[in-house]
């Protein structure tokens, strides 16, 4: 894929629309003042492209005085990247003057040294604080919380691999009601919002945040070409923009590329809905795509990549009879290092019918951060829920599985009441799997010690043979097997 010049969104109002195309920028349009840039002992980036070849660029960084120059590259684009020594976190402002012959200073003011995280998916993770449940004070809240510092990236999807951002719906913004809470759509993604608050409020320390998410996408166009082939696919081949948000590659090449020079501790994928009707696939689609990022962000498994696993709802795809079974799948991610999961299959919507945006996304963007708490900080926080590590059968009858919670150790097992069924039809819970082959709610289920659950069979009903036990595979997870701590 050849990287093309760009264009830039400059509409006064809204941002929205392409309304005036310009060459790259003396500095990338993804720095700004507001900013949080990476704290050490990572290195913070500016970077930007120069009219033409050789130019020399000075990079200002003050309190401090530190002065690193670059030289732009020789053929075109002419780009130019400097690396800051970056200072730890704290809540220091500083200011960066970026300076070179034949072009005025750049200045940035208010920037932090702290962690930024990636925000990525599609509606679900688009959708603002302003549409969350309480959004009226949970907006009021944001003004509290100044060190955080917020991005949204606007929509784009190109053949061609860009080197910067074409538009750009909310430049670096100071955590507030305003920049939480534009409208639906807009501004500021409610579970990337919820996640950093969370991580800036127990490791207090600034905390950017970059939303580039679009509704409705598959994950195919937020993988590049190399990792599409990975899965037996390839990028759409083609020139210039695309008026699709679902090329192959498309969102990759025009939203995730020009973030490249970015040092993320850590990336939040909430994604799925448009996929979930084959979920064999995806067992290869989002690996691929983690590993892959990873490598084209330079940071390999110290990127952390945290998923959610979706939500129930009962509006499902076409095709779709059972996210039970792609929620699954989002769970083999797991095999890689550094990756956590953040269920939201408990935190369904009752009160819109099971629709398929829930507003409950305080649950996870605060699970999303005890993931990053313990992976990326090593908190003795719980990142997840627990996991059924092994099944025996003990009688004709009954079967025991043993859980695990936090790497089987730390919280202990918790039994909750079975919720009813919302939407009858699209709801399970425990189930065994008969000699006939027929799936039966289980007569009692008891909790013993050691993180065991023993589940009996109703009176006359003998179990398959190996038993079969499931759990949760439903559009609609009535769930009861909890940490307790609650995930």
């Amino acid at each position: 894929m050849r990287s093309t010049r760009i264009q830039l969104v400059v509409c006064l109002a809204l941002f929205y629309a392409i309304c005036e195309t310009v060459a790259l920028p003396f500095v990338a349009f993804s720095l700004g003042s507001n900013m949080v840039l990476p704290a050490a002992p990572l290195k913070a980036k500016i970077w930007g492209w120069t009219s033409s070849g050789n130019q020399a660029v000075t990079v200002t960084l003050n309190p401090g005085a530190q002065v690193i120059r670059a030289t732009s590259s020789q053929t075109a684009p002419f780009g130019w990247t400097v690396s800051i020594n970056s200072p730890n976190p704290s809540f220091t402002q500083y200011s960066i003057t970026i300076s070179s012959t034949g072009v005025s200073d750049v200045v940035f003011s208010n920037v932090l040294f702290g962690d930024v995280y990636l925000c990525s998916g599609q509606s679900n993770m688009q959708m603002s604080v302003s549409s969350v449940l309480n959004a009226t004070a949970e907006a009021a809240a944001a003004d509290s919380f100044p060190n955080i510092r917020l991005f949204t990236a606007g929509e784009t999807s190109s053949y061609d691999q860009l080197l910067d951002f074409n538009s750009i719906r909310q430049r670096w913004s100071v955590a507030s009601r305003t920049s939480v809470s534009r409208d639906m759509w807009s501004y500021f993604s409610a579970a990337c919002w919820f996640m950093g608050k969370r991580i800036h409020q127990d490791m207090k320390i600034p905390i950017g945040l970059m939303a580039i998410s679009w509704g409705g996408t598959l994950i195919e166009p937020w993988m590049s070409d190399a990792a599409l082939r990975s899965c037996g696919q390839a990028a759409a081949v083609g020139t210039g923009l695309s008026t699709s948000n679902n090329i192959k590659g498309g969102l990759w090449n025009g939203m995730i590329s020009p973030t490249l020079n970015w040092q993320f501790r850590g990336a939040a994928w909430y994604q799925g809905e448009s996929n979930a009707y084959a979920p064999t696939a995806y067992e290869c689609l989002l690996p691929s795509m983690i590993r892959d990022w990873r490598t084209k962000f330079g940071r390999g498994d110290d990127m952390a990549f945290l998923v959610v696993q979706l939500a129930a709802y009962i509006k499902t795809a076409p095709g779709t009879t059972n996210l039970g079974k792609f929620r699954i799948s989002q769970m083999k991610a797991m095999n890689l290092p550094r990756v956590g999961i953040a269920s939201a299959m408990d935190a369904g919507d009752i009160p819109s019918g099971g629709d398929s945006h829930p507003k409950d996304k305080k649950t996870v963007g605060y699970r999303l951060a005890g993931a990053a708490l313990n992976i990326i900080y090593a908190r003795p926080i719980s990142g997840r829920g627990p996991i059924a590590t092994s099944a025996q059968r003990v009688s004709g009858s009954v079967v025991r599985v043993q859980f695990c919670t936090q790497n089987c150790a730390g919280d202990a097992l918790v039994m909750k009441p079975v919720p009813q069924c919302p939407f009858p039809g699209n709801c399970a819970g425990l189930l065994l799997k008969t000699s006939t082959g027929a799936f039966v709610e289980p007569d009692s289920v008891r909790l013993l010690a050691d993180a065991v659950i023993e589940i009996s069979a109703p009176s006359g009903i003998t179990l398959s043979s190996p038993a079969e036990v499931q759990y949760a595979r439903a559009n609609w997870p009535l769930c009861s097997i909890y940490s307790s701590s609650g995930l």
